[in-house]
């Protein structure tokens, strides 16, 4: 048994030694290590994923010439692309902004009737645009209840009915805050 251990040692000692024959080796490399360029859709990928989520993105798509377009599509079958929510803070800013009121007042206990108003519509477009409860309108807006909250919200919805001028202010707001 010892023998063949021995013998079994030579031959592999043999066999790598002579197994290591010299290779001429073509100096030109096998891998391509030219850097690509970028095209448009490379560009588009880098701005659309790469720089602002830091994805890397590798792509086959055989048989079509890629652009934004196609890119855009295959992207959006895969990834729900969902539009920035509505904010209670943004409509605040955006009424008072529209009413000329500091977004302070509409917060405010104040009860003048541009500042009133202005409340008014800001607790309506906060139902409609957003899905916080009535409770959490109301902490949003100066700690006020959900009745106070439900009665401007009654209020704007009557006076929608009957008042195009508030009817035109409320669109012109909400086309801003869904924009």
């Amino acid at each position: 048994m010892k023998n063949f251990k021995i013998y079994i040692l030579l031959v592999g000692v043999l066999f790598t030694a002579f197994s290591c024959d010299k290779d001429d080796l073509d100096s030109q490399s096998i891998f391509d290590t030219d850097s690509p360029t970028r095209t448009e859709f490379d560009q588009w990928i880098y701005d659309s994923l790469t720089a602002p989520y830091n994805v890397t993105v590798d792509y086959l798509y055989n048989d079509k010439e890629i652009d934004v377009q196609l890119a855009e599509q295959i992207i959006s079958r895969i990834v729900a692309i969902q539009p920035r929510q509505t904010t209670i803070p943004d409509i605040i800013a955006t009424v008072a902004e529209y009413f000329n009121v500091p977004p302070k007042s509409i917060v405010a206990q104040n009860r003048s009737k541009d500042i009133s108003q202005a409340r008014h519509v800001a607790l309506y477009l906060s139902k409609v645009l957003t899905n916080c409860s009535l409770n959490e309108i109301g902490f949003k807006m100066g700690r006020r209840t959900h009745a106070t909250v439900l009665h401007s919200i009654s209020l704007v919805k009557t006076q929608l009915e009957f008042d195009p001028v508030l009817r035109q202010r409320v669109a012109q707001l909400q086309a801003a805050l869904t924009a």
